[in-house]
């Protein structure tokens, strides 16, 4: 079992991830849903995500390596965004993000 450390649900199994907004440099930010980005990762043919395995339209699992930052749409775990360390359920804030990508990252490599 592989359950995320944020929506404590079962990412294999689970359609999607709770929260459906980020906070970016103080801003709130709706999350990229899975079958959206620019390239197909499989999510618009139906397939589950690869690396967190949310179903298409649902939202990614933090940390995974498909998700596209709503700030900048690059990859989210390297875009160097300031990501608050906040998650949200619409504009209420329900906690601390654990899933997070590594500080200083640089801003390498679209997915």
């Amino acid at each position: 079992m592989a359950i995320c450390e944020d929506c404590k649900q079962e990412m294999l199994t689970a359609a999607t991830c709770t929260f459906d907004h980020v906070s970016i440099e103080g801003v709130l930010h709706r999350r990229v849903w899975y079958g959206s980005e620019p390239s197909d990762w499989g999510g618009r043919s139906g397939k589950r995500c690869g690396d967190c395995g949310v179903e298409p339209g649902g939202f990614h699992h933090p940390g995974c390596d498909i998700e596209h930052c709503p700030g900048c749409g690059r990859q989210l775990i390297s875009c160097g965004c300031d990501l608050n360390t906040v998650w949200c359920i619409g504009s209420q804030v329900v906690g601390q993000l654990t899933g997070r990508h590594p500080e200083g990252a640089e801003g390498q490599g679209d997915a």
